[in-house]
């Protein structure tokens, strides 16, 4: 038998293990207040450089451009419903209802919109940090308070988060995770509580709205019999009398839930042929790659891309290095489990989360995202933290070293995710630094040239241009050779060349189908050329088109036209309809055939960046 530590049921002789023990003692309500009291503030240092950033990427159509937003009170039952004009939401209601929240007390205003990813992202941790002390209680833990709140705390800063928590979209991430763990927490507590009902009954409620935040949280009808069976030692226990109904009920409500996902608009992802990874074989193989990446982020999280590119393992020769790094640790920590039963713990939950989507559920779209380790990276982090606290006894470590370990390991994560969200706060410093990671990511290159438009940079959108023709002419991508048109002609009307302009965008206007956002950008380069009738005759032909229910971009279009054909009354219903979004919105203006900036001067971008509206997560 090995030394024994604070994760075991024996007393330790350790001093480290003997002061961690006293500080446990000790510390009662008002000590835990404070503590987090200060992790919230760290937070809050970590995450500042972002709280400020625009709206980004998916953000626009899920926020900016999403007429779901706009229904009342007496609507809300249309985020139950099928979303074709804002996929980002359907058939997850809850993350819709939070967002629609948000809009009604912030508007456009991104900064609150972070701010409430930012507390969902801590009360994520605070539960992580309750669930975490049930489990090491369970294993008779010393200190499982301790051992609790600091694996939240690594968690909660580590830069690994930071893609799910400062781009606002993820918040679906956040909101699965966050009752996922109450589930887990509730179902733990409930076990030799001689009243369980009401705490199975919260549990069951959680695993719902956690599966109806995104889908995900269905994999929970597979971690908690693993928990079950770890924790107690025999699944048989699952059945007794007390847990019987509980179980029928999760397992039949998730099946509801899992058809009625199916059902939806959102399922066509997963159907999209011609997609390299769109049959479970070679997705298995690319995710052998991934899962050794996403482990290697937890211990070096670099490069950290807003957007990785795809990258295709083509054969099982070229992913058996992986799979056998991959099969060779889960049997080391599946044997050390014999030993230790908190690994098969660690084990099942990385992988219960994980394995439905990385072996036989293709997600072509997103193969490596990193806000897919989101809620895997607690189990990831508790593992490595309860291995370490049986290591270091053997060390004879001096207590304030091996406490001073884990507080420097946190500064530094402070430290790492305050430089990635600086990434977070500029659109085009994100598409930069997601294309000098990701060089052979041509996405990124064209979201990058829409930046520099949106930033009113001319000069560099031409750059982004020519260089984007280069890479379709590489690829032969006639795709990507349209998006260089569309920035490129973006940047001749930003530079006053409209009539040029117009020639290039007329002839992708009659491409079939023409991007989302052409009709758009030809109406605002005619009227900017002098001919505000014409512009109003593509609007009225393609609104539907190129606005879906709602796009502030059409308006703002829109009612420059009206005021330069001195349609007063359809320009004051565009000026209101902007001002009941954001107060300090302005339409267009045109002057003698020539553009002028709105009075805030913000020039936005008429193009629609290439992003996954299309194809929605």
């Amino acid at each position: 038998m090995s030394a024994h530590t604070p994760l075991e049921p024996q007393q330790s002789k350790d001093q480290s293990s003997t002061l961690l023990q006293r500080w446990e003692n000790q510390i009662g309500g008002a000590g835990m207040c404070v503590i987090w009291a200060v992790a919230f503030q760290l937070l809050c240092l970590a995450y500042f450089p972002a709280l400020k950033g625009p709206f980004l990427y998916d953000d626009n159509a899920a926020i900016v451009s999403n007429g779901d937003l706009r229904s009342g009170l007496g609507e809300l039952g249309r985020f139950f419903g099928n979303h074709e004009t804002s996929l980002h939401f359907d058939r997850r209601p809850i993350a819709g209802l939070v967002t629609w929240l948000d809009f009604q007390f912030w508007g456009l205003a991104p900064t609150g919109y972070r701010m409430t990813n930012l507390f969902l992202h801590f009360f994520c941790a605070v539960a992580i940090a309750r669930l975490t002390t049930q489990f090491a209680r369970r294993f008779d833990c010393n200190c499982s308070r301790i051992f609790g709140l600091a694996v939240a705390l690594l968690w909660m800063v580590h830069p690994l988060a930071t893609n799910t928590v400062s781009f606002i979209f993820q918040r679906s991430e956040i909101l699965m995770s966050l009752f996922f763990v109450l589930s887990v927490d509730c179902w733990l507590r409930a076990d030799g509580n001689p009243r369980p009902a009401r705490l199975l009954a919260i549990s069951c409620l959680c695993a719902f709205l956690s599966a109806l935040s995104k889908e995900i949280g269905l994999t929970l009808v597979l971690a908690l019999p693993l928990f079950a069976w770890v924790c107690n030692g025999h699944p048989r226990k699952m059945w007794e009398p007390s847990q019987r109904g509980y179980w029928l009920m999760l397992f039949a409500g998730m099946l509801l839930i899992a058809v009625w996902v199916r059902s939806g608009v959102r399922f066509t992802e997963l159907n999209q042929p011609g997609m390299a990874l769109d049959s479970p074989w070679p997705y298995f193989l690319t995710q052998s790659e991934v899962l050794v990446r996403y482990l290697k982020l937890v211990i070096w999280p670099y490069p950290l891309a807003f957007l990785p590119r795809m990258t295709v393992v083509p054969g099982l020769a070229d992913a058996f290095p992986y799979l056998a790094l991959l099969l060779a640790g889960m049997g080391a920590v599946f044997a050390a489990g014999f030993r230790r039963r908190w690994a098969w713990l660690c084990l099942a939950g990385f992988l219960a989360i994980l394995a439905p989507t990385s072996s036989f559920i293709p997600i072509p779209l997103e193969p490596e995202a990193e806000f897919r380790m989101y809620l895997p990276l607690a189990f990831v982090v508790a593992g490595l933290l309860a291995t370490a606290a049986t290591i270091v006894p053997r060390w004879k470590i001096r207590p304030l070293v091996a406490i001073a370990v884990p507080l420097a390991v946190l500064a530094v994560e402070v430290s790492a995710s305050m430089r990635r969200n600086r990434v977070y706060a500029d659109a085009v410093i994100l598409w930069q630094d997601t294309w000098q990671k990701t060089p052979e990511n041509p996405k990124a290159l064209v979201n990058l040239g829409f930046a520099w438009v949106s930033a009113d940079k001319a000069d560099q959108a031409v750059k982004c241009s020519r260089e984007l023709d280069l890479v379709a002419r590489r690829l032969n991508r006639a795709d990507l050779a349209m998006s260089a048109e569309l920035i490129g002609a973006l940047a001749d009307l930003q530079k006053g060349k409209a009539k040029e302009s117009v020639k290039v965008l007329a002839r992708l206007a009659s491409a079939n189908p023409p991007p989302l956002g052409i009709h758009l950008a030809l109406a605002h380069a005619l009227a900017a050329s002098g001919d505000p009738a014409e512009a109003l005759v593509v609007l009225r032909r393609n609104h539907e088109e190129v606005s879906g229910d709602f796009n502030p971009a059409v308006f703002k279009l829109l009612g420059g036209i009206y005021r330069a054909l001195g349609m007063s009354e359809q320009e004051s219903e565009m000026v209101r309809n902007l001002r009941q979004i954001d107060p300090k919105a302005r339409i267009f203006e045109f002057t003698q055939g020539e553009p002028t900036p709105p009075a805030d001067g913000n020039v936005e971008s008429i193009g629609a960046p290439e992003s996954s509206s299309a194809s929605p997560r």
